[in-house]
């Protein structure tokens, strides 16, 4: 899609918060489903409840997990050794907290010296990493958001079997790199960081972005696991065995463990923003969107290296953070992506390559004469019998809003008549000078997880309202242009293109199967074929013309037509797979 640019206009936008956006799906998820049918049956919402409970589960895990790494960790920035501690002592320290003091110690104990009841944090990263992974099944593999339909490049069998295989690839890497680099733990580090940058970059041109996302934070927390059950668990057990039977403790599996603990401290980070990525599509339905995830992933890890060593002159490092943060601030804004918005031809000319044209050619733009217009009526037709398309696999929140499978839409044929068609006057027009630019919106209304209509026209200038009609998160991403959040049933948001495209591609992030195109023209000449294969163009002054016809599957058709005053002109355009 060539690069198209907007400008915000004077309308009201509901704000985008993440809280509305949480509060709106947590009451759609709880809703029970009254469906009017057969007796007046009622549907209980069972597999969004299981959703629901999962989730709820997942996160609380979660914060048992993150928040006993986060504690230890200070416990040891903030330990203090006396002068005259004991041999084993390793520091202490006094806390206040509900009413009570507590003291803290750090010991290596002696021969026979472990005590009868000892407190171990080991099913909080287990029950953290299983919930997490039926959630990848629940939302992901069984759900079909792993492959964005437009620029699918698996199946998504594949895609799912890609993703677990990274799970378990990304953890050998890891683990071989650190066993092989120990006594390096920079060179380790670098190359670490490295691997994970490609490893986010090949996810995100296999996988939908959400995907890719959420598949990069499941790597890490697999990492995090593991780690765990293979080198922090292991050490701490021959260090109990070593102490109850009196026998030399070995250091290295010890020192081995603490790595790796501190290690994961410094991955809480950036898994909890991939938690929470889903909400904010202006990150992962970035053009660059690997980009975004690895600059924050650097900048969570900074703070909490910070946040780790407090005392050892760390403070520049929010410096950094927050550098990089506003530089992503910048980098994300529409201006800067557009400069990232690759192009794929065809493209309309825009007004100022139009009026060169006309005057290279000597045309003198005229107005229209009232009463001299006529129509072009086209008609669209489809050769052949066309492919087989899926159904769009709606789970979850969407498949509440639907009945029955939901038909492919980017390839609709009836009767051999084909639909979802901008048919516009490419060339012929450059004399004539265009109607005023109509403040009637043109609306794009999200609706039962699906763009109606799926293709529209407006023209330069001319409001295009998008609107959530649906109770649950969307996002609109339009590439070079802007992409926001609709988190709240009845949002609207309100843009004015300023330049000439054909075709302006609108889709969601969240859901990756929707997707809407956009007609661009500084003239009114054009329509969208219906479901008979039928688009008249109205109002059309008299002259000879090309009419072309752009289909999201099938690509450009032209034809030329001679259309006398108050006349009309039939035309017929088709359309096949393979040529």
């Amino acid at each position: 899609m060539g690069r198209a640019r907007a400008a915000l206009v004077g309308s009201h936008v509901t704000p985008v918060q993440s809280a509305h956006a949480a509060a709106d799906r947590a009451a759609h998820g709880l809703a029970v489903a009254a469906r009017s049918g057969e007796g007046d049956a009622m549907e209980l919402n069972l597999p969004e409840w299981a959703h629901l409970v999962l989730r709820w589960f997942h996160i609380v895990a979660g914060i048992a997990w993150i928040g006993s790494s986060f504690f230890f960790m200070w416990l040891d920035s903030h330990l203090e050794t006396r002068p005259d501690a004991p041999e084993g002592d390793k520091g202490e320290l006094w806390m206040v907290h509900s009413g009570g003091f507590y003291q803290v110690k750090k010991l290596l104990l002696g021969p026979g010296q472990v005590p009868k009841t000892l407190h171990w944090f080991k099913w909080e990263a287990t029950l953290t990493w299983l919930s997490g992974f039926l959630l990848l099944l629940v939302v992901y593999y069984h759900g079909g958001a792993m492959v964005d339909p437009e620029s699918a490049r698996l199946s998504s069998v594949a895609a799912s079997a890609l993703g677990v295989g990274s799970l378990v690839v990304g953890w050998f890497v890891y683990d071989a790199i650190w066993r092989w680099l120990r006594s390096e733990p920079t060179v380790a580090a670098l190359l670490s960081v490295a691997l994970l940058v490609v490893a986010a970059i090949g996810l995100s041109h296999l996988l939908s972005a959400r995907a890719a996302y959420m598949h990069v934070g499941a790597m890490l927390g697999t990492m995090m696991v593991l780690n765990v059950w293979v080198h922090i668990l292991p050490a701490q057990r021959a260090m109990i065995a070593a102490t109850e039977s009196g026998a030399r403790m070995d250091p290295r599996p010890g020192e081995s463990a603490k790595a790796r603990s501190v290690h994961n401290n410094y991955m809480t980070f950036p898994v909890i923003f991939v938690m929470i990525s889903n909400h904010f599509p202006m990150t992962y339905g970035h053009v660059a969107s690997w980009g975004v995830l690895m600059v924050l992933f650097v900048a969570s890890a900074g703070v909490r290296h910070f946040m780790n060593k407090p005392r050892e002159g760390t403070g520049w490092m929010l410096g950094v953070a927050g550098l990089l943060l506003v530089g992503l601030i910048v980098f994300s804004a529409p201006s800067m992506q557009g400069l990232y918005t690759p192009s794929t031809g065809g493209r309309a000319a825009s007004s100022g390559e139009r009026a060169e044209r006309a005057a290279r050619a000597h045309v003198a733009q005229r107005d229209v004469f009232p009463g001299s217009q006529g129509a072009i009526r086209a008609t669209v037709r489809f050769d052949g019998t066309p492919s087989t398309r899926a159904a769009v696999a709606m789970t979850g929140e969407c498949a509440t809003l639907q009945h029955g499978a939901v038909p492919a839409p980017d390839l609709l044929v009836s009767s051999g008549r084909l639909e979802n068609v901008f048919v516009w006057i490419s060339s012929g027009h450059e004399g004539w000078r265009p109607p005023p630019v109509p403040d009637t919106p043109v609306v794009l209304d999200q609706r039962g997880c699906l763009y109606s209509p799926r293709v529209a026209g407006a023209r330069v200038g001319q409001p295009v309202e998008l609107v959530n009609s649906d109770p649950v998160l969307h996002n609109v991403n339009v590439r070079g242009v802007f992409n926001l959040a609709m988190p709240t049933r009845g949002q609207r948001i309100r843009r004015r293109f300023e330049r000439e495209e054909t075709m302006v591609r609108v889709k969601c992030d969240v859901h990756p199967w929707m997707a809407a195109f956009v007609g661009v023209l500084e003239h009114p000449w054009f329509a969208v074929s219906a479901a008979d294969g039928r688009a008249t163009i109205e109002g059309v002054p008299p002259g000879r013309y090309e009419v072309s016809a752009w289909h999201e599957v099938l690509g450009r058709r032209s034809t030329r037509v001679t259309l006398e005053a108050r006349g009309q002109a039939d035309v017929e355009l088709v359309f096949s797979e393979g040529r």
